[in-house]
């Protein structure tokens, strides 16, 4: 009987087997073939199997169908992640992209054409225009162009006055005045006249002073061979007021002037007693009434400064044809009251003095045809000029007032033994 054998245990598990004494008996298959195999018997070979014919072919699989193809194995095998091309998106139709192409070129290439016809064909139609034109011809034009333009320069310079057209062609009392300075003058509206005066500032001219400036300022009729006109003037005595030449120089051959404000209440006739001949620069006359009637005077004051304030009173023409008691007068010949006079505001911009000239004062206060004659006074409303001339340069459109100083207006009224008073004096 053979030796028994004991296990070894590993982790209370059988691990393996002890060989016992003698080897273990081969399986029931055999053994494996020793390594390099098994030797050929001495012979040549094994003898071929009883019955002859070699040996017979394997059995085919089970289900029929033989075996497969044996697969090259140097094939090309598909490739891990490979298989069907992606779907292509759908070919692009250039036909569009070539249509909106050419349509923006052709914008582009009216707005070319547009620009060069606005910027370069006027200058080469009038070249061409200027080619065709003889050139004595042309510096003919240009020298009537030059002369026509010295010609207004002059006929400006040459204007004086403030005095105011034609009140209205159809006035019943007075004819339509005429002649050349009927709106010579081009000035422009002196607007409502509210004072323009700044908050915080002192008025250009003190209520109570405004008060007898109004008073004192009258409206000018002066009736002639060529119609009536009107200006301003303003009383410096009793019976007398002071205006300019040019307002009734028209009616010192058998005319009429007649002198109206709401302080007199009535037109009262009026008739020249000293006047400036009319090659003078100094542009003065003095009226008289027959009869002292209520109403104030205004003194007169020399002393002028620049950049004083100052105030302009008159009459307009463009309000006071719009006064109702004018239109009354002008429409119907019934005179039911003067108008209002206009008060305008401005600061002195420079004063002109020379030898053996008057002095002139050019402000800011507006003035325009009508205005002539009436008075420029400071903040006390003492008299510092008379308003007399505009200036309007037409192409800058600025326009200067002007204003003959006190000071020459004191040698005039002397000269003429006329009363005046003086501001400052006892």
């Amino acid at each position: 009987m053979p030796e028994a054998f004991t296990p070894s245990v590993h982790d209370g598990r059988p691990y393996g087997l002890q060989t016992p004494p003698g080897g273990f008996p081969p399986p029931g298959g055999g053994y494996p073939p020793p390594p390099g195999g098994f030797a050929p018997p001495p012979g040549g070979g094994y003898p071929p199997p009883q019955g002859g014919g070699g040996y017979p072919p394997p059995p085919p699989p089970p289900g029929g169908g033989g075996y497969p193809p044996q697969q090259d194995p140097y094939a090309q095998q598909p490739v891990y992640g490979q298989g069907p091309p992606p779907p292509q998106p759908p070919p692009v139709r250039k036909g569009m992209w070539y249509l909106w192409g050419a349509l923006i070129g052709l914008a582009l290439a009216l707005v070319f054409l547009l620009v060069f016809y606005k910027v370069f064909y006027p200058g080469l139609a009038r070249d061409a225009q200027l080619a065709t034109i003889d050139p004595g011809t042309l510096q003919q034009s240009n020298i009537d162009t030059l002369q026509a333009e010295i010609d207004a320069y002059k006929a400006a310079l040459a204007g004086d006055v403030c005095l105011a057209p034609p009140l209205a062609d159809s006035a019943p009392l007075f004819r339509p005045r005429g002649g050349p300075e009927g709106g010579a003058d081009g000035g422009t509206a002196a607007g409502d006249g509210a004072s323009r005066s700044v908050p915080g500032m002192p008025p250009p001219v003190n209520p109570e002073a405004g008060d007898a400036v109004e008073a004192a300022t009258v409206l000018v009729l002066a009736q002639g061979t060529d119609g009536t006109g009107h200006g301003t003037g303003f009383f410096i005595n009793d019976r007398q007021v002071l205006t300019n030449r040019h307002v009734v120089e028209d009616a010192m051959d058998g005319g009429t002037v007649h002198v109206t404000s709401k302080a007199l209440g009535t037109a009262v006739p009026a008739r020249v007693v000293a006047i400036t001949p009319d090659t003078e620069v100094r542009d003065y006359a003095v009226l008289e009434i027959a009869q002292p009637v209520p109403h104030g005077k205004l003194k007169l004051q020399s002393q002028a400064q620049r950049r004083e304030r100052v105030g302009a009173y008159g009459y307009p023409i463009l309000d006071v044809r719009s006064d109702p008691a004018m239109q009354s007068f002008l429409n119907e010949g019934t005179f039911t009251g003067a108008p209002e006079v206009i008060f305008t505001d401005g600061v002195i911009s420079v004063i002109h003095r020379g030898q053996g000239t008057p002095s002139i004062i050019n402000h800011t206060a507006d003035v325009s045809q009508g205005n002539s004659g009436g008075p420029l006074v400071n903040a006390a409303g003492d008299v510092l000029g008379i308003n007399t001339k505009i200036r309007l340069d037409q192409k800058s459109n600025r326009q200067v007032n002007m204003s003959l100083g006190a000071d020459d207006i004191m040698q005039f009224l002397r000269s003429n033994g006329i009363s005046f008073d003086v501001a400052g004096s006892a």
